[in-house]
């Protein structure tokens, strides 16, 4: 490769905290919405007491989706802090019914 200037991204807390600070709501493409594919898929295959982790979750909504159709098994992997917060503060009350685990797998 000519000049080796090609950087490749971080894969940390601080680089992906970075990222959720600055992009808002929907503002990166992999964020579940409330109708997606994936959960019709696991609506469809998995009984409510299946359990459900969420690699690389983000601030998808995928979760609370789940916990609103009575799944009760639910964990949350993110290696932002930032993004388990964001997703903690937007469930109120219901945010201890979802495991969040800030790291990597």
């Amino acid at each position: 490769m000519a000049g080796g200037n090609r950087r490749v991204p971080s894969n940390n807390e601080t680089h992906w905290d970075g990222r959720y600070a600055s992009n808002a709501g929907a503002g990166l493409s992999w964020s579940e919405g409330p109708g997606s594919l994936s959960l019709e898929w696991i609506i469809e295959v998995g009984p409510k007491g299946s359990s459900i982790v969420d690699i690389g979750a983000g601030r998808s909504m995928l979760l609370p989706a789940l916990l609103s159709r009575e799944y009760t098994d639910l964990t949350h992997v993110d290696w932002s802090e930032s993004a388990s917060q964001s997703l903690q503060r937007s469930l109120g009350c219901e945010a201890p019914r979802i495991k969040c685990i800030v790291g990597d797998l």
